[in-house]
């Protein structure tokens, strides 16, 4: 019984984590995350899981460096992907220069929410691939999708200037063939 008070804690609290990513709560989450490793180390006894930390230090500090590893190279994507979107959002403007800089990304605007995808990318992630990343992939199919019955069309009904005669100036045809069907007989 009590392995399941810890896994529908650990579910409760990764449900809050998730919320609080998404809703940029860093440091709330940050609250929580603290919170939640005094709690457990009280539980299972806090002199106990410092022993433990001390005991088992070398491979604590490695996951650490591999924990800012992989925070690193998530932070990057994420940083591409928020480029790309400003930069989409810029060209639809009409890529002005006044908005320039107001859409351009700079680094020490975004310190924070860097920092927050190198510390908290597991959270990130998830957000990210249950909101953004299906969002991503339902777009990419609405797409090839479009595309596919666009060329069917395209392959299979005339074209605008095959179908539809077109006239000079002066209100003719310019040929009799572009006028074939147009006249009743």
């Amino acid at each position: 019984m009590e392995v399941i008070f810890y896994l529908l804690g650990a579910a409760a609290i990764l449900v809050l984590c998730l919320y609080l990513t998404f809703n940029e709560s860093i440091g709330w989450l940050t609250t929580i995350l603290i919170g939640t490793f005094l709690y457990y180390s009280y539980m299972n006894g806090f002199f106990a899981t410092i022993n433990a930390m001390i005991v088992n230090l070398p491979l604590i500090l490695a996951a650490f460096a591999l924990w800012i590893m992989i925070g690193i190279g998530w932070s990057s994507f994420k940083w591409k992907k928020l480029v790309i979107k400003q930069a989409e959002i810029w060209k639809e403007l009409g890529s002005r220069e006044e908005n320039y800089d107001h859409y351009r990304p700079v680094f020490s605007n975004f310190k924070m929410a860097i920092f927050t995808w190198v510390i908290y990318w597991p959270f990130s992630f998830l957000n990210y691939f249950l909101g953004e990343f299906i969002r991503d992939v339902v777009d990419k199919l609405i797409m090839f999708f479009k595309a596919m019955y666009d060329r069917i069309v395209e392959q299979n009904f005339p074209s605008r200037s095959e179908a539809v005669p077109r006239k000079d100036k002066d209100n003719t045809f310019k040929s009799l063939d572009d006028a074939k069907g147009h006249f009743r007989t």
